[in-house]
C-alpha cells in the first residue's frame, strides 16, 4: 500500500495492536466533538481555549474554568437565586464577566475582574455572595455584624447595588452614603432588622467616608466579615478616597481568611 498524506493516518493506525487502535479511535472521536456539546467537566484545555477566544476572555493565575450557562453546574446556583435571575431580572444567560467571576468567587479565592460599563459587573459579584450566604450557618449572623462589605465611589452606585441585591430576598443589603444622619443608619441597621428579624446576612454597601463614621460610632461591626468588594476601585482612588480606604483596611488587616474582590 502506497502511503500518501490522505491515508498516512489510517496506515499508522492499522500498525497498532487492536486494543490500542480502539483507544486511539476513541480519543480521536472525542477530540473532534464540538466543545459546545460537552459537559463543563469534559472540556479539555483546547476546548477552553476556543471558548475563551470566542468570548474574548483573558485570564491570569486562575485554574477555575468559567461557567457557560446558569445551569452549567446543577449544584452551583440554588433555585431561589436562579428564579430571580431568569424570571424577575430576565437574564437568559450570564454575561462574560459573570461566567468568569461566579465560579472563581465561589471557590473562595481573591478575584480581580475587568469589564466595560454595562457588562453586568454588579451581579457578577452579588450572585456568588448570595450563594455563599445561603450556605452559611444562620446562627452566626448578628444584627449589626456585616457579612460582606461592598465599597463604591458614589451614592448612586451604592443605592443601585442595594436595590439589585434586595430583589433576591436572601440578604439584607443596606447602603450607607451621604445625605442621611448617622443616627438614621443606626435605626435602619439595628431597629429595623430587629423588628423584622429573619436569619439573613447583612451586606453593607457604602462610600468609604460615611462607612468610617458608622464604624467609629459602633453602628456597623466587621467582626464577622467574610469578604470585601471594591466596586469601581480605580474611581475610588481617582475621587481621593485613598486615606479612607487605608483606615478601613487598618481595621481588617489581621483577618486571615478575608476574601478580596475587585
Amino acid at each position: 500500500m502506497k502511503v500518501t498524506k490522505k491515508n498516512k493516518g489510517k496506515k499508522s493506525l492499522e500498525l497498532l495492536p487492536e486494543r490500542k487502535r480502539r483507544v486511539v479511535s476513541l480519543l480521536s472521536s472525542d477530540s473532534n466533538e464540538n466543545w459546545e456539546q460537552k459537559s463543563r467537566g469534559a472540556m479539555t484545555s483546547e476546548d477552553w481555549k476556543k471558548f475563551n477566544e470566542k468570548l474574548g476572555i483573558s485570564s491570569y493565575d486562575s485554574s477555575v474554568p468559567p461557567i457557560r450557562s446558569w445551569y452549567d453546574e446543577p449544584d452551583m446556583l440554588p433555585s431561589k437565586i436562579l428564579d430571580v435571575i431568569s424570571g424577575e431580572l430576565g437574564f437568559k444567560e450570564p454575561s462574560t464577566i459573570q461566567k468568569c467571576s461566579i465560579p472563581n468567587i465561589l471557590s473562595g479565592t481573591d478575584f480581580l475582574g475587568v469589564a466595560k460599563t454595562g457588562s453586568g459587573k454588579t451581579l457578577a459579584y452579588v450572585i456568588p455572595l448570595l450563594v455563599k450566604s445561603l450556605l452559611q450557618d444562620t446562627v452566626r449572623r448578628q444584627l449589626s455584624s456585616c457579612y460582606s462589605l461592598i465599597l463604591c465611589p458614589t451614592r448612586e452606585l451604592a443605592q443601585q447595588i442595594e436595590q439589585v441585591g434586595n430583589q433576591f430576598d436572601v440578604c439584607d443589603f443596606i447602603s450607607i452614603v451621604g445625605g442621611r444622619s448617622v443616627e438614621e443608619y443606626s435605626d435602619k441597621i439595628i431597629h429595623q432588622r430587629r423588628k423584622n428579624f429573619e436569619p439573613k446576612s447583612l451586606i453593607i454597601v457604602a462610600t468609604p467616608g460615611r462607612l468610617i463614621d458608622c464604624l467609629d460610632m459602633g453602628i456597623v461591626q466587621l467582626d464577622q466579615l467574610d469578604s470585601i468588594i471594591y466596586d469601581e476601585a480605580d474611581k475610588m482612588v481617582d475621587f481621593g478616597f485613598e486615606d479612607q480606604l487605608d483606615q478601613i483596611h487598618a481595621k481588617i488587616s489581621n483577618y486571615k481568611f478575608l476574601q478580596k474582590i475587585m
